[in-house]
């Protein structure tokens, strides 16, 4: 069936608002594949060549502008599938289940997606589990609608509390609550029977009630042993390490160490302006830490998500098995892997950092200003993703054709016109 043919069916099922013939027609749009003369040369003299590099994409900033696609974001993963390009999301977003991440993503772009391709900043708190499988781990970031308590029983967590829990067992913990307090009574579960010792501070997403949790972080420090509402015996002594701080208190993990990030935001000049990220929120624990010890006991932490060694080394290994999850158990290892990241200290510095083949774009879409100096100096510098991939394709040679772009935007424009017609609440056969 020729694409001509599909894009006027596309028309007359648009027409008609037909729900299951829209279903079917984007079925067979997801399947489509790229014409034969709009790949890279290097591919049509050997058809059966693997690719032995991949892509790893940052998404807001970079795929995305809050809620809104950027220019040939849908294109690029289009045109990546269709060549059999293997490729990743490495985000320091979260605060949903990678399953739930996924498909929000793939709605916004109007493509397919699979899973196993979605690293989100605390995807490595998996490795916790062995430890903190049993223990009270206190649950924080997002939008507390549960979402987060969900998404840590998933990992395996099973003694799960969020801040909501400690708010409604006990009101007057946080003494600034007459915004949010109905909020929390109502997403609240209770807490186990007797006191309560919590054995690590986990932050997921950036918080939304940024007083709350503070205190919650400040008490739960100084506290003794993890006990809520005890004060630690050992905090202060100057014969200790680390002045006796955090000697026998929960652990503290953060798992986005990015300060700023792209919303839809847009300042007096009409020109994006960057919103706080968990990072932020990391800072401004750190400043009130330093108050709370006279600046004689840094904060101790652990931080995953990018640009931390840790998350690449996860992100390297998943490529590399999902090319023979693509290709089969006999396909090649991938020998370059690109990083298509907004942030310089963040997908940039990691890249850079963890080398094993990786390397470096950084796009002028998102935290990065065209024309400024960035302050960790990447493989290359591009305008948008279009022309990061047009970058990455020629070093492997794999140059694309512009008809292969404007063919990929005709096929994700006919997606999204089927879209509307099965998301149409006015659709009679929606009812």
């Amino acid at each position: 069936m020729s694409f001509s043919f599909l894009q006027h069916s596309v028309q007359a099922v648009v027409a008609s608002s037909d729900r299951v013939q829209a279903q079917e027609l984007l079925e067979t749009l997801h399947q489509q594949p790229l014409p034969e003369e709009y790949w890279p040369t290097k591919v049509r003299a050997n058809p059966t060549q693997l690719s032995s590099f991949a892509v790893s994409f940052d998404i807001d900033g970079v795929l995305l502008q809050g809620k809104h696609c950027l220019p040939n974001a849908s294109e690029s993963i289009t045109l990546l599938q269709r060549l059999a390009v293997p490729f990743i999301f490495l985000t320091n977003g979260g605060g949903m289940s990678e399953k739930a991440h996924t498909q929000r993503l793939a709605n916004r772009l109007s493509v397919c997606l699979d899973t196993r391709q979605f690293i989100q900043s605390h995807t490595p708190f998996l490795d916790l589990i062995p430890r903190l499988q049993e223990k009270n781990v206190l649950v924080l970031g997002g939008e507390q609608s549960n979402n987060i308590r969900e998404v840590a029983e998933g990992y395996g967590f099973k003694n799960v509390i969020t801040a909501s829990d400690l708010a409604a067992a006990n009101p007057s913990i946080f003494p600034f609550s007459e915004i949010s307090q109905e909020h929390h009574n109502k997403l609240a579960k209770p807490l186990p029977a007797g006191p309560l010792v919590i054995d690590a501070i986990t932050v997921w997403s950036s918080p939304r009630d940024w007083g709350l949790d503070l205190q919650l972080c400040r008490d739960l420090l100084l506290s003794d042993g993890g006990l809520l509402g005890s004060i630690s015996k050992t905090a202060g002594d100057a014969t200790l390490h680390n002045h006796g701080f955090q000697s026998d208190t929960p652990e503290l993990f953060f798992c986005n160490p990015d300060h700023l990030w792209p919303t839809d935001y847009k300042g007096a000049d009409g020109q994006p302006q960057l919103r706080f990220a968990q990072g932020a929120f990391k800072a401004a624990l750190e400043g009130i830490w330093s108050v709370e010890t006279n600046g004689k006991a840094p904060l101790i932490s652990r931080t995953v998500g990018k640009p931390e060694h840790e998350t690449f080394a996860y992100a390297n290994n998943k490529l590399q098995a999902y090319q023979k999850v693509f290709h089969g158990a006999g396909a090649p290892d991938i020998g370059s892997i690109w990083m298509f990241d907004d942030n310089p200290a963040s997908g940039i510095l990691g890249a850079n950092r963890y080398e094993r083949g990786w390397k470096s774009v950084l796009l002028e879409t998102g935290v990065h200003v065209a024309g400024t100096v960035p302050s960790v100096q990447p493989t290359s510098i591009q305008r948008d993703v279009k022309t990061a991939m047009g970058y990455a394709f020629q070093q492997e040679g794999w140059s694309l054709p512009e008809e292969a772009w404007v063919w990929a935007t005709k096929l994700t424009q006919a997606i999204k016109k089927l879209q509307n017609v099965l998301n149409s609440p006015s659709n009679p056969q929606s009812l």
